[in-house]
């Protein structure tokens, strides 16, 4: 991809993370996921595809809808395409996108592992760090009222919770397994208490 192409594409994402409502679905969300990212560059396989499924992962984030990861998606593979990037590298970056709904990693594809990581290290995050991201995916989800909330968001973290597993890679598990843990614990508790 040509760098003024590339650097068009980056502009917009970037408005897109930045826009109205965007709490904690954000630059700072792909922020962490870069770093996090960067710690592993060693390890991943096809970088490229990996950089462009960070990037475009949450570029579609509506709250009301339930086909967020299939839109950024699909934006991912119009833009990928016009910017003639080869059609292996979009359908990696489209299905590490596509995971994302689920975080289920690809059978067979350790990069998926990897990503997946990535996009869930906020979980891990210090308690102070963490109840400010919590505040701010509250902040996000503002047109539902505490009670619908409350109960939406007990849903998903159970759903964490029951997983063997939520870290995929040997590295991230023994580093954040504990602490995403006890973090959605907490987070939980608070929620059937109506703190949150």
């Amino acid at each position: 991809m040509k760098k003024e192409k590339r650097e068009e594409i980056l502009f917009d994402l970037t408005f897109r993370y930045q826009g109205e409502g965007r709490y904690y679905h954000n630059m700072e969300h792909i922020q962490y996921m870069l770093n996090f990212l960067e710690s592993q560059k060693e390890k991943i396989i096809d970088k490229e595809a990996v950089f462009y499924a960070t990037w475009f992962h949450d570029s579609v984030y509506d709250v009301t809808s339930n086909t967020n990861e299939e839109d950024s998606a699909e934006l991912c593979r119009r833009e990928l395409e016009h910017a003639g990037v080869s059609k292996e590298t979009i359908e990696h970056a489209v299905n590490l996108i596509l995971a994302t709904k689920t975080h289920i990693p690809i059978e067979g594809d350790e990069d998926s592992k990897i990503f997946l990581d990535a996009d869930l290290v906020s979980l891990a995050q210090p308690t102070e760090e963490y109840n400010r991201n919590i505040r701010n995916i509250r902040k996000e989800y503002f047109i539902y009222s505490d009670d619908v909330y409350r109960e939406g968001r007990i849903k998903v973290l159970e759903s964490f919770l029951a997983k063997e597993r939520i870290f995929q890679t040997e590295e991230a598990y023994g580093k954040h397994e504990e602490k995403a843990r006890e973090n959605i614990k907490r987070e939980i508790q608070k929620l059937k208490d109506g703190i949150i």
